[in-house]
């Protein structure tokens, strides 16, 4: 099976030095607003055949861990899905709190909305 079309999220597909977070936050190139998601992009500074994820789930706007936890959950699941659509972008999401985890699909939506209109960015 071919490297693209596989759908796994491996380490080197996460964003987790401060530096590259403080980089997309600061400077995106790509800014796409949901009601309840923001997701911001920049092209990466190294060439990457892969896109590299980043989630913000703040514990002021989620008290529970296991609401932040069923967050970053879902949006790491949507990107493995659509992984292939996103090559050389840093991607950061970042999750409001105004809206309930009861039903996951609405989010799932709106997370397939972001990664189409980063699809046509790229």
């Amino acid at each position: 099976m071919e490297q693209s079309l596989r759908f796994c999220f491996k380490k080197k597909q996460r964003i987790f030095k401060p530096a590259i977070f403080q980089k997309v936050l600061k400077h995106p190139q790509f800014v796409y607003k949901q009601k309840n998601i923001i997701g911001l992009a920049t092209n990466s500074e190294q060439l990457l055949t892969n896109a590299r994820l980043g989630i913000i789930a703040a514990k002021r706007k989620f008290p529970h861990a296991k609401d932040r936890n069923k967050i970053k959950r879902i949006v790491r699941e949507s990107f493995r899905l659509n992984q292939n659509l996103l090559i050389n972008l840093d991607i950061i999401i970042i999750a409001r709190g105004s809206f309930t985890l009861d039903n996951s699909k609405d989010l799932f939506n709106q997370l397939d909305k972001i990664w189409q209109n980063l699809y046509a960015f790229a």
